[in-house]
């Protein structure tokens, strides 16, 4: 009988990611001894489809390593007789984890940074990158010792922005970059000096002081000056390169008369632009007589003054549009004003007509018993006749008009048509009157006689007067083949 032993041999084992590791434990004893694994004192878990696998050999086989496999384990081997254990310490390297960058200190052309290492992946540092760029321009890479833990950028531009980041490596890796850092050097684009430290005029020059432009600690790179009489749209170019000095003369000018100066600055942080109006001296170098200041400051035109053109153009486009708005208005009244005029006339047309109608039936029936149409509707629009010669039996017709007709639109009656005369005046007096005695003896039964009696009388009379008028406005159409038997009122009469 023999106790049970393990002859494997446990310690320390290193391994990088994404491999894999075999633990052995190889067991001797009698009887046979029982073998168990344990991860960190408790039972190794083993199932399918896990990355651990516990060969029949007793050995435990742990592949495609990650950072979270590194633990200790344990195989225990027992027997009735004894028991025996062995320890082993699984670590798993992997690429470290992104370093702490921050930044110390800057100056207009430097930057001073620190950083922190953070985890080493379970294997040494072999080295840093640190990566920057000035804003949209191209990127640049250092590559830093192992044991650096800070480092100065030297030789940047003035008032410039410079985006930083920071890499560590082992020999599994690379970290994923440090969170970027945003620093901007020292200094910014130009100040513009005060007119009195900067301009000295004379009566055909003036004098730049250039030396007293600010820089902000940014160093000037060039001048662009122009100049222009103040009453003068177009700029006078000097120089678009002017190099930085301490005086610059500008020559050319006419004694006592007002100019106006634009001067650009340059430097590597951006630009600024100062414009003075300076009046030059008179040709005997005295300062110019307070009446041409004064004259000069009113002789501005009022369009340069943005304050008084603003408004000035707003009212403007507002007067316009309400003009346009008028004259729409107006155009779609006129437009709609004929439409609704000849709607109303032909009503009032058809109206007129229609009472007219209805008043010449009612006078007839009091006359006779003939059938007087009641609406324009029901008169033909044909009146027949027949001629005077007893021999002739065809039927001839005229069209009836409302209107009177234009001259020459009417063929003239062939020879032999007689028009029947037009009633004379007596008989028309002499009908008026029967009309009136006749229209009394009716209206002895009738409650409203009188104003009857007036209404008919003033209805004959018009009948009367159409009817003269209307016998020049027919029409002759010649012989009909018409066959009716009815006897126009024409022919009657």
């Amino acid at each position: 009988r023999v106790p049970a032993k393990i002859t494997s041999f446990g310690g320390l084992v290193l391994r990088p990611w994404r491999r894999s590791v075999s633990l052995p434990c190889h067991v001797v004893g009698a009887p046979q001894p029982r073998r168990e694994w344990l991860r960190d004192d408790r039972p190794l878990q083993i199932s399918t489809g896990h990355n651990i696998q516990l060969m029949e050999s007793g050995e435990v086989v742990i592949s495609g390593l990650q950072r979270a496999d590194s633990d200790n384990y344990t195989c225990h081997a027992e027997n009735n007789i004894g028991s025996d254990s062995i320890y082993y310490t699984l670590v798993v390297q992997v690429p470290p984890s992104a370093p702490v960058l921050y930044v110390t200190s800057a100056t207009s052309s430097s930057i001073l940074l620190h950083w922190k290492a953070g985890d080493n992946g379970n294997a040494a540092i072999t080295a840093y990158t640190l990566n920057y760029r000035r804003a949209h321009a191209d990127l640049e890479e250092l590559t830093l010792s192992r044991r650096t833990t800070s480092y100065e950028l030297k030789g940047l531009m003035c008032g410039s922005t410079y985006h930083i980041y920071l890499s560590t490596h082992n020999r599994l890796g690379s970290s994923p970059p440090s969170p970027t850092l945003s620093v901007r050097t020292q200094g910014q684009y130009p100040s513009v000096p005060p007119a009195s430290t900067f301009l000295t005029p004379n009566s055909s020059s003036v004098m730049l002081r250039l030396h007293v432009w600010p820089d902000n600690g940014c160093p000037l790179l060039y001048f662009v000056v122009r100049y222009r009489p103040v009453n003068n749209p177009e700029w006078i170019l000097v120089s678009n390169n002017l190099k930085p000095q301490r005086r610059f003369v500008m020559t050319g000018l006419l004694p006592s008369s007002e100019y106006q100066l634009q001067v650009e600055a340059h430097n590597i942080a951006g630009s600024s632009t100062g414009e003075y109006t300076f009046y030059t001296l008179t040709k005997d170098g005295d300062l110019p007589p307070p009446e041409l200041v004064r004259r000069g400051q009113l002789g501005k035109p009022f369009y340069t003054d943005f304050r008084v053109l603003l408004p000035l153009l707003v009212a403007t486009l507002g007067i316009l549009g309400a003009a346009s708005a008028f004259l729409l208005c107006r155009k779609t009244r006129r437009e709609r004003r004929p439409v609704k005029e000849t709607l109303d006339n032909q009503q009032n047309a058809e109206a007129q007509r229609e009472r007219y109608y209805a008043t010449i039936h009612k006078v007839a029936l009091q006359a006779n018993s003939d059938k007087i149409p009641e609406t324009s509707e029901d008169i033909s629009p044909y009146a027949t006749f027949q001629l005077a010669d007893p021999n002739n039996t065809l039927l001839h017709s005229f069209m009836y008009h409302e209107q009177a007709m234009t001259e020459g639109c009417a063929s003239p009656p062939p020879p032999g048509v007689r028009y029947p005369n037009p009633p004379s005046s007596k008989s028309r007096r002499a009908r008026r009157r029967s009309s009136r005695k006749t229209d009394a003896e009716t209206d002895e039964s009738d409650s409203e006689g009188d104003q009857l009696t007036s209404s008919r009388t003033e209805s004959s009379n018009q009948l009367d007067a159409n009817k003269a008028r209307q016998s020049q406005y027919f029409i002759y159409h010649g012989a009909q083949s018409s066959t009716s038997s009815d006897i126009s009122p024409m022919s009657e009469q």
